[in-house]
């Protein structure tokens, strides 16, 4: 039998579906998913059509932007496209669409505003491996209906990317899109980024794309070796099954303000391909220049610490840092990035990386069983086949900072201090904290959940991630419920200042986007993790300034 330490990047190009020690039920599946190896040779022999159709439409002048509606791997290689290049000269500007929250969608094309957008002079480009994705699906549905509303033809305002047979390919043979893209079946979502998925918003935005899989080429030819030393895949891959199996359950991933959507990237495809079955490592995005609380973490225990591109060396302070011990053992590399064009090199390295940190963790990188749960659950709430009953401990929800929730009313101030001093009892520095908001992206929530995040970071000596749902869900929501147990949860939840109804459906986009955040809190309660929900009911941002203030100042 052969060596399982041996041989990983010979095993992996030959497609061995035996290196992840998986029962043989799964080997079919896992066959079905190892076109990633291939897709930079299949995406060069198709880039040159590809790139003819968009200097097409660009020559055309129909648009002024580029809209993807996609969730996870569908849409996250577009995203790391968007935030390293600029439009080049007569190219579009790209934008992802990867929420179903009603404020966040009336705010760019919908709702009784109008948006910030002309929808018809937007290209929508709708990505969906399966075809059937939810949120991609009613995206689609509320963007197409509100073109037709417009009087504008639909069909000249949207392209496609799926698989052969799925869902949405069978739809666009009665619902006419602009272009089809189809991709290789044997290519998952989040391996996807060297295919159509991130090579076509790339074209669009100007990219030179061929220059981009040129690089990712020549970074493969050293992949195939089998020695460390001589195959930066391989070691990478290494360093983070080690760092998993000794039981540094953190990834710090410290970058460069420009590849902060690449480490969003990276955190996807860790999280999901390697939180299962009680294994996996924790991906952190640390971003130079946002204070994170974190600079402890250079001397911290259970963690891998990778910096990537100019992001600077941020040693610990003398008053942050625990003094050096056999137990605060830090592993710590840096990796190269010379230009935005090394890209396509980046997505192959740590693609073929966690591959291999799978095989030596004994686990299937290329399932989300947790995802799937997601979704059903999402769905029963939806169909009101489910509701969230009497919580417990581990899923205490209640009415904070509602608007029944108020300075003057000595009942609530009891209820919620009490709650928060026993919800921060739970927390050490072996646990992780993330915050789950259901929340609008707008900046001034967004500031004050890194407020939240760093002064947790820095007080209680721990690390502290932030998630905005439902994207988490494709991403570090699997890792959550299949992964190490070391996880304590907030979930904020707010209503909608506007809701938006969804065309041939029963339900509104607001309706979904609850549904997704019981759903969630359902599973997490369910896999028995400490979870608080915050449900801010009244002036969003004064509530949440206020659950901040107490949430920190209820330090012991």
């Amino acid at each position: 039998m052969t060596d399982p330490q041996t041989n990983l990047a010979s095993r992996l190009w030959r497609k061995d579906v035996s290196m992840w020690h998986t029962p043989r039920s799964s080997f079919a599946a896992i066959a079905a998913r190892l076109g990633w190896l291939d897709s930079i040779g299949w995406m060069q022999a198709r880039s040159g059509a590809m790139q003819a159709w968009v200097e097409r439409i660009v020559r055309r002048g129909e648009y002024e932007r580029v809209v993807v509606l996609g969730m996870g791997g569908a849409s996250m290689a577009a995203a790391v496209f968007a935030a390293l290049f600029k439009p080049a000269r007569g190219y579009l500007p790209l934008t992802v669409v990867d929420t179903t929250h009603p404020d966040e969608i009336a705010r760019l094309g919908g709702g009784s505003g109008g948006g910030d957008w002309d929808l018809r002079r937007c290209l929508f480009v709708v990505a969906s491996k399966s075809g059937a994705t939810l949120e991609t699906m009613a995206l689609y549905r509320y963007f197409r209906a509100r073109l037709s509303a417009q009087g504008a033809p639909p069909q000249a305002n949207f392209v496609l990317i799926t698989d052969a047979d799925s869902a949405l390919h069978r739809l666009s043979q009665t619902e006419p899109f602009r272009e089809t893209f189809i991709n290789p079946s044997d290519i998952g979502g989040r391996y996807s980024a060297l295919s159509y998925f991130g090579m076509l918003p790339a074209a669009l935005l100007g990219v030179a794309v061929d220059e981009v899989l040129q690089r990712a080429q020549v970074f493969c030819a050293t992949t195939k070796s089998d020695q460390p030393a001589q195959n930066p895949a391989l070691a990478l891959g290494m360093l983070l099954a080690r760092g998993a199996g000794a039981g540094k359950a953190q990834l710090i991933l410290r970058l460069p303000q420009q590849l902060c959507a690449l480490g969003r990237w990276i955190e996807q495809l860790v999280a999901e391909s390697c939180g299962k079955d009680g294994k996996g490592l924790l991906p952190v995005v640390a971003v130079h220049g946002m204070h994170d609380g974190m600079d402890f973490c250079a001397d911290r225990q259970r963690q891998i610490i990778i910096r990537l591109g100019d992001a600077p060396h941020r040693p610990p302070s003398a008053a942050s840092s625990p003094p050096p011990s056999p137990h605060n053992e830090q592993t710590a590399c840096a990796l190269p990035f010379t230009d935005a064009h090394q890209i396509g090199a980046e997505f192959f390295r740590w693609q073929m990386a966690v591959a291999i940190a799978a095989s030596e963790l004994r686990i299937n990188p290329f399932d989300q069983p947790h995802v799937e749960q997601g979704k059903r659950n999402t769905q029963l709430f939806l169909q009101g086949r489910e509701r969230l009953g009497a919580p417990g401990w581990c899923g205490a929800q209640y009415d904070l900072y509602g608007c029944n929730a108020t300075r003057g009313d000595p009942e609530s101030e009891t209820e919620a201090g009490a709650l928060i001093a026993a919800f921060r009892r739970t927390l050490t520095p072996k646990h992780y904290l993330a915050l789950l908001a259901y929340l609008p992206e707008d900046a001034q929530t967004i500031a004050l959940l890194h407020s939240l995040r760093a002064q947790v970071s820095a007080q209680l000596r721990m690390v502290c991630t932030l998630g905005f749902g439902p994207r988490y869900l494709h991403s570090t929501g699997q890792l959550h419920k299949g992964g190490p147990p070391s996880g304590r949860f907030i979930q904020l939840v707010a209503a909608a200042d506007e809701d938006i109804a969804l065309p041939q459906c029963e339900y509104s986009f607001g309706q979904l986007h609850r549904a997704q955040a019981d759903g969630d809190f359902l599973a997490l309660r369910r896999a028995e993790r400490v979870i608080m929900r915050v449900r801010l009911k009244a002036d969003r941002i004064r509530s949440l300034t206020r659950f901040v203030s107490d949430f920190i100042g209820a330090a012991d």
